[in-house]
Parts: structure tokens; C-alpha cells; sequence
């Protein structure tokens, strides 16, 4: 089984699997559990898991210059940007980056994308706007990509 930088096992190892997050990484998996549901905010939770990922970032192993470059890209423009020009082919790079990440460039763009919306939710923006802000075509989408996410619309959700 490969191995990718944040989880341990690639996410194309474990297929359309329900996997608990303790499988993948062990015990910090409970003490991060714990944390973020003791934490007053949405904002102090995703810090939380921020916080956790950059950890496991930096204690795996090192991707490639080539991937690194490209998940900068994806970094810097929330998800918004294109990776094709980091010297590979587009899908060598697509493959090196599943391998070394775990997910695709197209899905962790999606999800940084939705990780800058969950950073808005507490600004008091509409949907419409927040949407505006993350580079979804619109509201519809926002919402559409939110569900596909988390099960559940962004209004179904209490942020308090």
C-alpha cells in the first residue's frame, strides 16, 4: 500500500471506503476528535484542524519539488488555480500527486476551495457573497458543492 504525506495510506487505497480517521492516523485521531468538539467556534474548530494537518504534513514524508510546487499553487489561490505548468506531463503529475497527497489536484482544489468558505461562514457574508469570494460560478454551486461535502446544505447547519 503507498503511503501519502498526511494520512498514511493514499486515498486510492482505500477506494469509496468508509474509513474512520482513527484508522488512518491512530490515536490523534480521538485527541483531535475531542478538541475540535470542545471548541466554542467554527473558526476555532477549523483552526483546530488546520493546525493537526500541518502537523501531519510535516512530520511525513517529503513530496517531490514537482508536487510541492503544484500544491502551492492550489495553497495560495484557495483552489483556484490551474497546476499545469510544474514540468511534468499533466498526467504524470496527476499521478504523482494522488500517490504523494492522496487525492487529485481537481479534489483538493475542491476542498480547498471549501475549507476558504468554512474561514468566511463567521463573517457575517451572505452565501452569495462568500461564493463570490471562493470562485464558485454561484450560489447554486456553492451549495451544491457544500452538500457534496458535508451532507447537508450550509443553511441546514447551525454555526453558533
Amino acid at each position: 500500500m503507498r503511503s501519502n504525506t498526511v494520512f498514511g495510506p493514499a486515498v486510492a487505497d482505500v477506494g469509496e471506503s468508509i474509513v474512520g480517521l482513527d484508522d488512518l492516523v491512530g490515536a490523534d485521531a480521538r485527541r483531535l476528535g475531542e478538541r475540535v468538539q470542545a471548541a466554542p467556534t467554527w473558526v476555532e474548530r477549523a483552526r483546530l484542524l488546520d493546525a493537526f494537518l500541518l502537523d501531519r504534513c510535516a512530520r511525513g514524508p517529503e513530496p517531490s519539488s514537482e508536487v510541492s510546487e503544484a500544491w502551492d499553487l492550489l495553497v495560495q489561490s484557495d483552489g483556484t488555480s490551474s497546476i499545469g505548468a510544474v514540468g511534468w506531463s499533466h498526467k504524470h503529475l496527476i499521478t504523482k500527486f494522488k500517490q504523494q497527497i492522496g487525492v487529485a489536484p481537481l479534489l483538493a482544489a475542491r476542498l480547498l476551495r471549501l475549507s476558504r468558505v468554512w474561514r468566511l461562514i463567521d463573517s457575517g457574508q451572505n452565501w452569495a457573497r462568500i461564493a463570490a469570494e471562493t470562485g464558485y460560478a454561484d450560489q447554486s454551486h456553492l451549495v451544491r458543492e457544500f452538500r457534496r461535502f458535508t451532507g447537508a446544505t450550509p443553511s441546514a447547519l447551525s454555526f453558533d
